[in-house]
């Protein structure tokens, strides 16, 4: 009968701490098998997969996987452990580690590409402003790169054993059977980009930690390094980085080696290869986490958006049409005996795309003391409504397109600051004309519900009645130059003032926040962005103690505000000053 079988989920106590959904379906059922097959996945350790005898923590995977885990669950302490787990695995002579932690199977000395030893610790202390790991691991992880550039050559890290793995099957090395290794995407260069990615890690710990001399000497190696991959990979008739496959491409574009004339031809590149498969990717499960953030930094939010939509083979639209409930580790769809585990985490790496770009949140200090905010809005996609629990508080990222514009909604916790950089149309011109900026496009992107009043309410009180407020003063700098192919608002445009609105008059009295109370305060500051910081963590606003309206996100009953022209006006596309742009309750 079917009341006597009882399903339970079984995986290590982690508190799902992020929530990501949108208006795409099918995006929608990715984020959930993503879910699905990370929970499934965690056992003490991060296994490869659930479902068959290898159940192994392979630090391969996890180098691509790692990032989007941590926006999902939290995973502080579990990772916190398997660093130890690494660390036990580690040569003490030669300073090698094991592909797998514990070490039961692969290799000894791992594949360069497991990076994630040292990935890790910078995302425990990212994330949950944990540094601990980054001080207990130090000289094991300095050992490990230590031992990758003993076996380099004039800077290139000439042995790999996975690379790119499980790219699709026309994209892998044949000799009579399937290999997972790519053909197109060189182990070496691989191996060598993460050599120097390690560089960079461990001159970061080392500055953290007060090791001056140490840093210094690993951005020296790393410079070297650098110099050496673009003189042994890089052509410079074509700009393309081994061989130009997307990963190779991708790749060198991820880690800053592209210098940086040659930054957008490469982008372009990528992209015209993308467009030309039919919108398809070449990559593997290292390649793949950076083709998406790659193409949408460097202006191509469409086609990464297209790739990711995509439902023919190869794509996660595929894996969907053939029922998949969790994330394959091949593109193919495959069964029976043989490499075709149905329940794999790294291609779920597609998850920190969504949190990053989609709803823009990313911490910009320790624990998410500091953040930015900065949605990229695919001109497909009706809304996007993100949340995500940190140690500093509950941060939110919401928005939608209206009939008159987009709206969106940021939720900032008590003592966090954040940067929040506008969405506006890369081929928008700024100038300046007196007391106002004029939008130079038909569709620039509207920004609205952004002002809150100034209280001081105190703990456990009810928060007055709001009076609203109107934007003015948008007057320093000189021309703002025109936004950048990453579709942001920059120039030197000096500090957004703050007018109140008499409710019985009309007029403007004037109330300029000088950004030292404790409330509110923004300030679109020379990197072009308007900066949010709330003072008190008891300043809820909106009914039942929900920032976005009663009952928490997204908006409804209580106390928050926006434009009724929107930030950026519609028709006339002027950012107008001193009380033009009125304000009003949102109910």
């Amino acid at each position: 009968r079917e009341e006597d079988v009882v399903g339970v989920a079984m995986y290590t106590a982690v508190r799902q701490t992020g929530q990501f959904v949108c208006g795409n379906a099918l995006i929608n059922r990715i984020q959930d098998n993503i879910l699905w097959t990370e929970r499934s996945n965690l056992y003490s350790i991060p296994t490869d997969c659930c479902q068959r005898s290898e159940r192994q923590g392979w630090l391969n995977d996890l180098t691509a996987r790692a990032e989007a885990s941590v926006y999902n669950f939290d995973l502080n302490l579990f990772y916190e452990k398997f660093l130890r787990d690494i660390r036990d695995t580690q040569d003490p002579v030669s300073g090698a580690i094991a592909d797998t932690a514990p070490f039961r199977r692969g290799n000894m000395p791992a594949d360069p590409v497991s990076s994630s030893y040292l990935i890790l610790p910078d995302l425990l202390y990212t994330h949950y402003g944990n540094r601990r790991p980054m001080e207990e691991q130090y000289e094991g992880l300095r050992m490990w790169t230590d031992f990758l550039g003993r076996n380099s050559r004039d800077g290139i890290v000439s042995f790999s054993l996975y690379g790119d793995w499980a790219s699709p099957i026309e994209h892998c090395c044949h000799n009579g059977i399937y290999s997972p290794i790519s053909n197109i995407t060189p182990g070496d260069f691989v191996s060598s980009g993460y050599y120097y990615y390690n560089l960079g890690l461990m001159e970061r710990f080392a500055t953290l930690l007060g090791r001056r001399e140490e840093a210094a000497a690993f951005a020296a190696r790393r410079e070297s390094v650098a110099a050496a991959i673009n003189r042994v990979f890089r052509d410079e008739e074509t700009g393309d980085y081994a061989g130009g496959s997307q990963g190779s491409n991708v790749f060198a574009l991820y880690l800053g080696l592209v210098p940086a004339q040659d930054t957008a031809r490469v982008a372009a590149r990528v992209d015209e290869d993308v467009r030309r498969r039919g919108y398809h990717l070449t990559t593997g499960n290292l390649m793949t986490k950076y083709l998406l953030e790659v193409l949408t930094a460097y202006g191509y939010l469409e086609t990464a958006y297209r790739l990711v939509v995509q439902t023919t083979y190869p794509s996660w639209g595929y894996m969907l049409s053939k029922d998949a409930t969790t994330i394959w580790e091949r593109w193919e769809y495959e069964t029976g005996y043989g490499m075709n585990s149905h329940n794999h985490p790294m291609y779920g790496s597609i998850s920190a795309w969504f949190y990053k770009y989609l709803a823009g949140i990313s911490a910009e200090a320790p624990g998410f003391a500091a953040v930015k905010i900065q949605p990229y809005l695919p001109e497909e996609l009706p809304f996007v409504r993100c949340s995500l629990e940190t140690c500093a508080g509950r941060i939110g990222s919401s928005w939608s397109r209206e009939t008159d514009g987009v709206e969106l909604l940021v939720e900032i916790p008590g003592d966090v600051t954040a940067d929040l950089y506008l969405p506006i149309r890369p081929d928008a011109g700024l100038r300046r004309e007196g007391a106002a900026v004029l939008i130079q496009a038909h569709q620039v992107v509207e920004l609205r519900a952004l002002i809150h009043t100034r209280s001081s309410l105190k703990e456990n009180s009810s928060p007055p009645k709001r009076k609203p407020f109107s934007l003015g003063g948008l007057l320093a700098g000189s021309v703002i130059p025109p936004a950048d192919s990453f579709g942001l608002l920059r120039g030197a445009v000096g500090l957004l003032l703050f007018h109140h609105i008499d409710d019985h008059h009309g007029g403007d009295r004037q109330h300029e926040d000088d950004g030292d109370d404790e409330d509110w305060h923004r300030r679109a500051d020379a990197a072009g962005l308007f900066r949010i910081r709330r003072g008190r963590a008891d300043h809820r606003l909106g009914g039942g103690g929900g920032f976005l309206g009663k009952g928490g996100f997204p908006g409804g009953e209580g106390g928050f505000l926006r434009g009724q022209g929107g930030l950026l006006a519609g028709g006339d596309g002027i950012l107008r000053g001193g009380g033009c742009t009125t304000a009003r309750r949102r109910l």
